[in-house]
């Protein structure tokens, strides 16, 4: 199987405050959404801003780049992993409440 091959770099960090995915905006601010994130085109761009993001670790945890595909506009992760965390979590963050289930 061939390995798919990504058209732009995109920076992502953790929220230090609430461990939350956040992505680089053009504006060089976070935002939480994928869609929204700046769509870095070379690689030596792509290693000033993170760069720049590692100062920013009072703010973003761990910054780092991965790899997307453009395609239709669309923003689509070369990742499972990258899928998911713009996504969110794939089963429930905590049990129902039985007394809210008899409701």
């Amino acid at each position: 199987m061939a390995k798919l091959e990504g058209t732009h770099h995109v920076l992502t960090a953790s929220i230090t405050d609430s461990g939350s995915p956040v992505y680089l905006a053009r504006n060089r601010n976070w935002t939480p959404v994928l869609e929204d994130a700046w769509l870095i085109e070379t690689a030596e761009e792509c290693e000033r801003e993170l760069a720049a993001a590692l100062k920013q670790e009072s703010y973003v945890a761990d910054p780092y780049s991965f790899m997307v595909v453009v395609v239709d506009g669309r923003v689509d992760p070369l990742s499972q992993r990258e899928a998911v965390r713009a996504t969110g979590p794939t089963t429930p963050l905590r049990r129902p409440d039985p007394a809210q289930s008899q409701l």
